[in-house]
C-alpha cells in the first residue's frame, strides 16, 4: 500500500494540486459489466488563458491506457481519438518509474 500512497502524492504534485490548478475529486464510473467504481480524477479549478488542449503525447497515453484496460474500440474511435490536441509532440519528462511498485 505504500506505493499507492506515493503514487497519489506524485499525481497531486504532477497535476498541480499544490499550485491551486486542479483539485482531486472522486467520480462514480460504471464499467461495461455494470460494476460501479470510485475513481480519482483531477478537476481544473482556475481559469487559464492559454491553450489547455492535451498534447499529442498525453492524448496517445490516454488512448493506450484505454486500449490496455479494455475500453470498447468504438468509444476510443468516436470519443478519445476525436479529441483535438494542441499539436505538441515533443519530449515529456516523467519523474517516476511507472512500473515500480515499492
Amino acid at each position: 500500500m505504500y506505493w499507492k500512497h506515493q503514487l497519489i502524492l506524485f499525481l497531486k504534485s504532477q497535476e498541480g494540486v499544490h499550485q491551486g490548478i486542479y483539485k482531486p475529486i472522486t467520480v462514480k464510473v460504471t464499467t461495461v459489466h455494470g460494476e460501479i467504481l470510485n475513481c480519482r480524477c483531477y478537476q481544473q479549478i482556475c481559469e487559464w488563458e492559454i491553450d489547455r488542449r492535451p498534447s499529442v503525447v498525453y492524448k496517445s497515453i490516454m488512448i493506450m491506457g484505454a486500449k490496455e484496460n479494455g475500453v470498447p474500440e468504438d468509444y476510443i474511435k468516436n470519443n478519445l481519438e476525436t479529441i483535438e490536441d494542441n499539436g505538441y509532440n515533443g519530449e515529456v519528462q516523467v519523474k517516476m518509474d511507472l512500473l515500480q511498485k515499492s
